[in-house]
């Protein structure tokens, strides 16, 4: 996770609010969060989105978002909890289809990669050996808790990530590839 520099809202404070009541209505009726629409502001929002972050997952920091990983977008508080927040813009981040499963999972203390004066040392450190994500045992418990937390909701270190990591990380430091252009910006 590496800050992510919200650009400009593409989105209007009164379609904001309204995109999130008419949300708000048609989750309340039916209790499906599928097949929903995004009333004509998706691609918009979804160019907004990948400009901040250069293409990469707001959480694992995979990138391209746009090859076979897919890209999605986040309601970092859920939309079927925070229903009036569905649309608001500093609520949704770019993100691969693998970080997007954690559903309805939330908790006051997961890591939001736009917190001011965020930074991945803070929280994290990379483990070189293993390519996992863990938690930066030299900064505060507090610190230590929070990463552990987005760790575990945003499944940071399962399945292939932590070998994907490894592996893209040890490739790119050989070829030293632009830093925004890394499929990973930290553990160098």
């Amino acid at each position: 996770m590496i800050n992510f520099k919200r650009g400009l809202n593409p989105l209007t404070p009164e379609e904001e609010k309204k995109l999130g009541e008419w949300w708000e209505e048609k989750y309340s009726k039916s209790k499906k969060s599928s097949d929903w629409s995004w009333k004509g502001k998706g691609k918009i929002i979804q160019s907004a989105l990948l400009k901040c972050n250069n293409d990469h997952c707001a959480y694992c920091d995979c990138h391209l978002l746009k090859d076979d990983r897919g890209f999605e977008i986040d309601h970092f508080k859920p939309k079927t909890t925070f229903l009036l927040d569905a649309f608001t813009y500093s609520n949704l981040f770019p993100c691969c289809r693998e970080c997007n499963k954690r559903g309805n999972k939330y908790d006051t203390l997961l890591l939001k990669p736009d917190e001011t004066n965020f930074q991945f040392e803070e929280y994290f450190r990379y483990d070189s050996r293993t390519g996992k994500i863990l938690p930066n045992e030299l900064k505060s418990v507090e610190n230590q808790k929070r990463a552990e937390i987005t760790i575990k909701i945003f499944n940071l270190n399962s399945g292939s990530k932590p070998l994907n990591r490894f592996n893209a990380i040890k490739k790119e430091v050989a070829y030293n590839t632009p830093f925004d252009e890394r499929p990973y910006r930290y553990g160098y």
